[in-house]
């Protein structure tokens, strides 16, 4: 598996190195690429800065040109401006006195309008009064034709309906006489079909009775004809069979099975007897390797936590050592906190009791300073505690000040420091100081002092440890490196004792396939013979009991009927049974046909009368109808008649307000005259004014438009001149020189310069970002590019090697596997046999020819069943196959525990006493240790053992154990 890793990690690499290969091939062409464009790019810049100068120039030219032309142009502008101007006053002056004219005439002709639109309004009444006459008079004629032709519908609609009422009630008279009788009719008919209904019945019960007679004579005779033919195919079927059995029993032979059986046997002894050596072998290097793998490994741990330690020291001094280092860097060398030696504990007491003076320096010649102190025997005596300077190694200068420095316990520190001296002091370990001038301070407050003393000393006990763990850790390392010697030579020779146990194994493997699959032959041809035996007497056996079954069939067949005669009957019932059920349906048929007219009639007489009630009284609201209509018409033709002889009154006014109109016409058009012509005249003067407005306005324009033309052409000159020097950076004289422009010569077009300018730059911009350092990144690439090539080479060479290798691992584990398989299988087939007292069961296996890729397949036959899967047989049966399969792994490889949970459940009780026979059996074999979780009585009874869980309170468990051996001991002692 490990080779396998590698083998697709260095797959991997290799995958990864030639994708790189390609990413560098494809940089490579990309380079070569930009290298072209580069040079391309730098020949097109310089083309391009060549015509940007001619470009320039000529531009500078034309707009030079353009300033003077405008130029003249304004002055010329400014002329006709000043002459428009002179011509719209004029005009305009006209156009004012005309205007003053036109209201006096517009009020004139709107006066004669209002007059004559007042008398075309009062004609507009007259003859809407004599429209709305007129049209009053049309629907009061319609009115009255409309009402006479309802008159004239309604006289229609009475004869109608009396007509209806004498038809209706004809009708009825008839349909009355029809019924008479028809009750007796209905009965006499109900009666016959009764008759005819129980006939048909009695008929169809003959018919069936036939049927079944027939019937039952045909199936008796088809029975006889079907078991005839049977017996004879059996009688044929079992002749056939017993001449296939006789030629092939005389064919069948077990002599060469056997001899080669025997000659495989003899190989595979001697092969056993070889893997055994082997494997003694490989189990006394085994067995060296593990004590030596053991004293390699304790040895390894020991160097490695020697190492982990001594590092890990080693950090944590360089840490204070820079800590410090950092936090003694504001006072001097020479200062009490760093010459002082404090013991580990006090370092706390030393901080609080001295403070500040611990930045102080011993230097004669340092501003803040401990001198050597003079005569001190006069000091007064400590009231208690140890003094300071037992603890502390410090300079002398600092002795009398430790002397006056007592470390007291704190509970008697607030006692002790009433009793103190000018000068002194009490300390705890703590930190709690008294003085002796009433300055007290609590313990537990943080010292920077006290924290950098406690670090010092903590960095000189790391020294020291280290310094005593090195020789340790060098000597560890020796042992270690003298058992990993130690445990490779054994490892060495482990893998020669693993590969000769490989190889011996291997040849057994195929000696005991061959001595197996000759075995399997010679048994397979004993089978056979015997199996052949057996069948060729019981296929005699069947032959001389067909021919006697045969021959009594044919006996029995001779004397039976073949049902010809019931079959007439049987016909002949039938045609009578429909004879006799047509003729009662007729009869129901006619006494239904006769009972639904009589209802149709009845139903009919109901609804004439409905229809005569109806029609009655349509007549009578008729007649009112008719007489309301001839009222209508009579009033309405009066109203008409009264509204056409009424003298018409409109005649008059209508003679009048005519000759008025007249009048005010010829009034209106003498008003019109005179405004007409006011109006021409004011069109006239303010067209005049307009056009003298818009030559002004067109002048002015034309006069913006040049000075806007000069100043757009001086500012066109200052840009183009402000171009040729940002681009160019020359003056428009130069420019001409970079453009290699000749005065002589004529001036080239700037619009075939600026399209080929144009096309220059699109083509420059095509190029894109251009690489002008290709040609030296192409020069590294392909050094890369070659020292990728040789370790993809290595990668290829370590490949081969790998899938060599695995190729051996391979045929080393399959060499196992099948040695491994046939071991299980042999005690399989046996456990199964002892399992099941008989039956055959094999473990195969499927789907490839190489036994690591292959699948697995349980063939079982149990006794009086045919081969087949695992999956197809029953619960019980697969039970006790798997717990045969489980035991013989157990019995290749033992196992020193084995926990079978409810493997019993699917077991009636001889397969549970078979069980636990061969749970027996292999706790006798072997020394693994079942533990059997069951509910089987049987099972539990032949357990050493057994565990249950019980509650005798609620809610609380225990476990309950019985010693079933001791348990029969004191019963057989009792």
């Amino acid at each position: 598996h490990e080779a396998t890793l590698k083998l697709n990690a260095a797959e991997q690499n290799l995958s990864r190195v030639d994708d790189v290969a390609g990413e560098v091939e494809r940089q490579v062409e990309v380079l070569k690429r930009q290298a072209r464009q580069a040079k391309r790019y730098k020949n097109v810049s310089a083309e391009i800065r060549t015509l940007e100068a001619t470009v320039h120039h000529l531009r500078w030219v034309e707009a030079r040109t353009a300033v003077r032309d405008t130029e003249a142009a304004l002055t010329a502008a400014r002329s006709a401006m000043a002459e428009a101007a002179a011509l719209q006053t004029r005009t305009a002056t006209d156009h004012a006195a005309a205007q003053h004219d036109m209201p006096a005439l517009r009020e004139a002709e709107a006066a004669a309008l209002a007059a004559r639109q007042r008398l075309t309004t009062a004609l507009a009444a007259l003859d809407e009064k004599d429209r709305q006459t007129a049209a009053r008079l049309k629907a009061l004629s319609d009115a009255c034709e409309g009402l006479a032709k309802d008159l004239a519908r309604q006289d229609g609609a009475e004869a109608d309906a009396t007509q209806a009422l004498t038809r209706l009630e004809s009708e009825a008279k008839s349909l009355a006489a029809a019924n008479e009788g028809c009750d007796e009719r209905v009965e006499r008919l109900e009666a016959e079909a009764l008759r005819l209904a129980q006939a048909a019945e009695v008929a169809d019960r003959a018919a069936a009775d036939a049927v079944e007679v027939a019937a039952t004579v045909l199936a008796a005779h088809a029975a006889a004809l079907s078991t005839r033919e049977r017996a004879k195919t059996e009688a044929q079927q079992a002749s056939t069979e017993l001449e296939r059995l006789t030629k092939a029993l005389e064919t069948a032979r077990q002599d060469d099975a056997m001899r080669a059986a025997e000659t495989a046997a003899a190989a595979l002894t001697a092969a056993e007897d070889a893997e055994a050596a082997t494997v003694a072998a490989h189990i006394e290097a085994e067995a060296a390797l593990a004590p030596l793998k053991a004293l390699e490994a304790e040895a390894r741990e020991a160097a490695e936590a020697l190492r982990a330690k001594i590092s890990g020291q080693e950090a944590e001094a360089k840490a204070l050592a820079r800590l410090t280092a950092s936090v003694g860097s504001g006072a001097g060398t020479d200062a009490i906190l760093e010459l002082a030696k404090v013991e580990p504990g006090y370092e706390v007491a030393f901080a609080v009791a001295l403070g500040d003076d611990l930045t102080a320096s011993v230097q004669a010649d340092a501003p803040i300073r401990w001198t050597m102190p003079t005569d001190a025997q006069e000091d007064p005596a400590l009231p208690g505690g140890t003094p300071l300077l037992q603890k502390v190694d410090a300079p002398t200068a600092l002795h009398r000040r430790l002397r006056q420095i007592a470390i007291v316990d704190l509970a008697d520190g607030p006692r002790l420091a009433q009793h103190l001296k000018p000068g002194q002091r009490l300390v705890t370990r703590e930190g709690a100081l008294w003085r002796w001038d009433g300055f007290c301070r609590d313990a537990g407050a943080p010292s920077a002092a006290a924290e950098r003393l406690s670090q010092k000393n903590r960095l000189s006990a790391l020294e020291r440890e280290i310094e005593d763990l090195k020789p340790h850790f060098d000597a560890a390392k020796a042992n270690a490196a003298n058992a990993l010697d130690s445990l490779r030579t054994a490892v060495a020779a482990e893998v020669d004792a693993r590969q000769a146990t490989a190889k011996a194994r291997a040849s057994a493997g195929a000696a005991r396939q061959k001595a197996n699959a000759a075995q399997a032959a010679a048994q397979q041809a004993q089978r056979t013979e015997a199996r052949l035996a057996a069948a060729r007497e019981t296929a005699e056996e069947r032959v001389t009991q067909t021919g006697q079954a045969l021959a009594n069939i044919e006996a029995e067949s001779a004397d039976q009927s073949n049902g010809e005669a019931e079959v007439a009957v049987r016909e002949t019932a039938r045609r009578d049974a429909v004879a006799a059920r047509e003729a009662a349906a007729q009869a129901g048929n006619a006494m239904e046909a006769e009972r639904r007219s009589t209802i149709g009639r009845m139903r009919r007489l109901e609804r004439i009368d409905a229809e005569i009630k109806d029609w009655r009284g349509r007549v009578s609201g008729a007649e009112a109808h008719r007489l309301d209509l001839k009222e209508r018409l009579e009033a309405t033709a009066k109203e008409r008649d009264a509204l056409a002889e009424a003298p018409s009154e409109t005649a008059a006014e209508r003679r009048r307000l005519n000759a008025a109109l007249e009048r005010a016409d010829g009034e209106v058009a003498t008003a019109t005259e005179p405004r007409v012509a006011g109006e021409a005249r004011e069109r006239d003067a303010a067209k005049a004014a307009r056009d003298g407005l818009e030559t002004l306005a067109q002048t002015r324009e034309s006069t913006g438009r040049a000075e806007e033309r000069v100043t757009a052409a001086n500012e066109r000159l200052v840009t183009v001149e402000k171009d040729l020097r940002e681009i160019l950076d020359a003056s428009p004289e130069d420019a001409a020189g970079l453009a290699g422009l000749d005065p002589a010569a004529p001036t080239p077009d700037r619009s075939a310069c600026e399209t080929r300018l144009e096309r220059l730059k699109a083509e420059r911009e095509r190029l894109g970002g251009v690489n002008l350092c290709a040609e030296d990144e192409l020069d590294e690439i392909s050094e890369r590019q070659g020292a990728m090539m040789a370790e993809r080479d290595d990668l290829i060479a370590a490949i081969d090697k790998l899938r060599t290798g695995i190729k051996e691992l391979n045929k080393e584990a399959r060499s196992r596997l099948v040695a491994s398989f046939d071991t299980v299988n042999a005690q399989f087939q046996r456990l199964f046999t002892h399992l099941f007292g008989g039956g055959e069961a094999s473990l195969q296996l499927t789907e490839a020819e190489d036994p690591l890729e292959a699948g697995l397949d349980i063939i079982a036959r149990p006794p009086g069943k045919k081969p087949q899967v695992l999956s197809l047989l029953s619960g019980g049966e697969q039970t006790l196959t798997a717990t045969a399969l489980i035991f013989a792994v157990f019995l290749t490889n033992p196992a020193p525990i084995c926990v079978l949970d409810e493997i019993d459940a699917p077991l009636d009780d001889a397969n549970v006493e078979r069980f636990c026979a061969l749970l027996d059996e292999m706790t006798r074999a072997t020394q693994t240790r079942f533990l059997i979780i069951t509910h089987n009585p049987i099972t539990m009874a032949r357990m050493h053992r057994l565990y249950g869980v019980t509650m005798v309170e609620r809610g609380v468990s225990q476990l309950v154990s019985v010693n079933l051996e001791a348990a029969e001991a004191l019963r057989e002692s009792a």
